[in-house]
């Protein structure tokens, strides 16, 4: 894919020496010594109009509390705790300028709630909108999650529901009838505003499990294949056992789609998706259960370096057709 034939080139044309940079290239955010005790985090992201979002579907609100909450959920996933952010803005010079307020409203009341505080960035003119932000956050260095660290025979997780972003997207831009029941509009706006399991972050970083972990945002197969890419292993993913909400399914019905692919291909659930020893399971169950929250084993990491598909105790190699593309 073009994408990671970007990403490669850029990792062998760079030389990183520096003793402060711990971490570049190749994890959820780039990681930065900070003092004795903690680590800095540096990540960000990008949403442009027509390709992350259409004016037609997203207020103003919704634009700018999804720019920041894609960026937040970087730091969730290494387990850390951001604290400031930078962020450019970029715009038609006729836009309406209570429109651009707007967004930045929603996008400063949103990191207010997590105590995140702008403290800087750039405005400029645009040929469409777009919103970059460059977050900054902070980890302990004994509790940090990696995509790294993952080994053969670790079990998969995710923290909850795949396919719902999906499902909301597929409702908004293609279902004509538009007079949406309960269960469509909660799909819908799982997919207009993410949900970011900050609690979860703090207790599995902190719990002393997890092998490694990085978020759900380009769909369970593009995403675990990094993790598996970072280890040089593979991975079973048991299909059967995908956390599929029955209100998902009824969508993929209404489009006569598969709602397994709905889970593995659609992308932006930012769920959680970590590994833990397989040793393990047993006293992560334990802990889990004492600190009530939900996670759901999805596969294994195995030594050869392919992503299988375990459906009805058939085995299938991936062949990654159907995942999402940025080009």
């Amino acid at each position: 894919m073009k994408e990671f034939e970007l990403i490669n080139f850029i990792k062998k044309n760079i030389k990183i020496n520096n003793k402060n940079i711990i971490k570049g290239i190749g994890d959820d955010c780039a990681i930065l010594n900070y003092n004795k005790t903690h680590y800095l985090l540096l990540t960000t992201d990008s949403l442009f109009e027509d390709v992350h979002f259409k004016k037609k579907f997203f207020n103003a609100k919704y634009i700018g509390k999804k720019s920041a909450l894609v960026n937040i959920s970087d730091i969730l996933a290494m387990g850390g705790t951001p604290f400031a952010a930078l962020v450019n803005i970029g715009f038609k010079k006729n836009e309406k300028i209570e429109f651009i307020k707007d967004i930045l409203k929603s996008l400063i009341d949103c990191f207010e709630r997590y105590k995140i505080k702008i403290i800087g960035g750039d405005t400029i003119s645009a040929s469409k909108i777009f919103i970059s932000i460059s977050l900054l956050g902070i980890v302990n260095k004994k509790h940090i999650m990696l995509r790294s660290g993952a080994e053969n025979d670790d079990l998969i997780f995710t923290t909850g529901n795949l396919g719902n972003s999906f499902a909301g997207f597929k409702l908004l831009y293609f279902y004509k009838h538009q007079k949406y029941l309960p269960y469509e509009k909660k799909l819908i706006s799982q997919h207009l505003t993410p949900y970011l399991r900050y609690k979860e972050s703090q207790l599995l970083s902190n719990s002393g499990f997890v092998t490694s972990c990085m978020d759900i945002s380009d769909g369970l197969i593009s995403d675990i294949s990094r993790i598996t890419e970072e280890n040089k292993v593979g991975a079973e993913i048991f299909v059967d056992d995908l956390p599929i909400s029955n209100d998902v399914k009824k969508v993929a019905e209404k489009f006569n789609d598969s709602y397994y692919d709905y889970a593995l291909y659609g992308g932006e659930d930012y769920e959680l998706l970590f590994t833990i020893k397989n040793k393990d399971e047993k006293n992560f169950y334990k802990f889990i259960k004492r600190h009530n929250i939900k996670v759901y084993k999805i596969g294994r990491i195995i030594k050869e370096k392919t992503i299988y598909k375990i459906i009805n105790n058939k085995k299938i190699k991936e062949d990654f057709k159907k995942v999402w593309k940025h080009f």
